[in-house]
């Protein structure tokens, strides 16, 4: 009878440690699970907000791209104006030169005539 009486109180207490055991395993398995899913959340959110800066910096780099070809249009523009600026003052600058020995020529010729 002593042994059965061990044979059972041992088997209750192994019975009820297991189930201890049990119960504790199972709430780490649900934090676990928690966490998990947190996690994947987590991955999930950050995907998705890198994918937007992804985007962004894209659509800036073509707006960057299309500023730089534009600037370089308007600098390739303003040298050619520049550079019909200069000549046409070359020729302002020639045809005053002009005007100017015209005018002396002319008042030359008028004076001679008037004098004379």
């Amino acid at each position: 009878m002593k042994v059965a009486a061990l044979v059972i109180a041992t088997s209750i207490l192994t019975s009820v440690s297991l189930a201890v055991f049990i119960y504790m395993k199972k709430a780490d398995e649900v934090s676990i699970n928690k966490k998990a899913a947190f996690m994947d959340i987590k991955v999930r959110v950050t995907r998705d907000v890198l994918g937007e800066y992804q985007s962004d910096a894209e659509k800036l780099q073509k707006n960057l791209e299309a500023g730089t070809k534009e600037v370089e249009a308007l600098n390739t523009a303003l040298k050619a104006a520049e550079t019909e600026a200069k000549e046409k003052k070359t020729e302002l600058d020639n045809c005053q030169g002009n005007m100017v020995n015209i005018d002396g020529y002319r008042r030359r010729n008028t004076e001679k005539h008037t004098s004379g």
